[in-house]
């Protein structure tokens, strides 16, 4: 058993934002983020590099992303994260295979993460009774949503989910991702969002210009 069996259903019924590194971060008008300082928010990856008017809730990297992480070290995305702000926030999990001891030494929560299991085929974890590892989903996103489901939350919002080629909000040139087929990620993200509703959850992306095939809505409206 791992840390995050601890948290099942701790925040039943309460709604959750999920905050990716899309460039369309930089179109949200400051006031409108900080409304989100009294909410649950779950950042992603290197999203404390962006100019994020608060410290999210909760912070998830996933490991397993390879074709970005590895291909640095990580000790570069250790470094990264520790260098954009001090102040992380309290609960610190990562996706991976195996314990990485650099991180769950210094308070990272682990999360197993095995590649073999692909959302893309209708696999979905975090809405049963045991939530045994990350199905996964080709982002953090989507690791990040099945962590929330097993917490309990709904309505889970995204924000900033660009599943685009145009880079991250935190890089001043735009250079396109090594990842620029997303066919998979809007599958798997249509796929939750069907495991969702069958459970009674809601899924809701509030990106502009988002991608992913799953409801739209508003975070102004949210």
């Amino acid at each position: 058993m791992y840390q995050l069996h601890l948290y099942h259903n701790l925040y039943e019924g309460e709604r959750l934002f999920i905050i990716g590194t899309g460039p369309s971060l930089l179109k949200i008008p400051t006031p409108l983020l900080k409304q989100l300082r009294d909410e649950y928010t779950f950042g992603v990856n290197l999203i404390a590099k962006t100019n994020l008017p608060f410290v999210p809730t909760m912070l998830a990297v996933m490991i397993s992303e390879w074709h970005w992480i590895n291909d640095k070290g990580l000790d570069w995305m250790i470094k990264e994260i520790k260098g954009a702000r001090k102040d992380l926030p309290p609960l610190l999990f990562y996706a991976h295979e195996k314990k990485v001891p650099e991180l769950s030494e210094n308070g990272w929560q682990f999360v197993p993460c095995l590649l073999g299991k692909e959302m893309s085929s209708g696999k979905f974890e975090g809405l049963g009774v045991s939530f045994p590892f990350v199905i996964f989903g080709y982002s953090v996103i989507l690791a990040a949503v099945q962590m929330a489901c097993w917490m309990g939350f709904n309505p889970i919002y995204l924000l900033g989910c660009d599943a685009t080629d145009k880079g991250h909000a935190y890089e001043e040139v735009k250079e396109l991702d090594e990842r620029r087929d997303q066919t998979y990620f809007r599958l798997s993200a249509g796929i939750a969002e069907t495991r969702m509703r069958e459970a009674g959850r809601s899924l809701i992306d509030l990106t502009e210009g988002g991608q992913l095939p799953v409801t739209q809505g508003s975070l102004a409206r949210a």
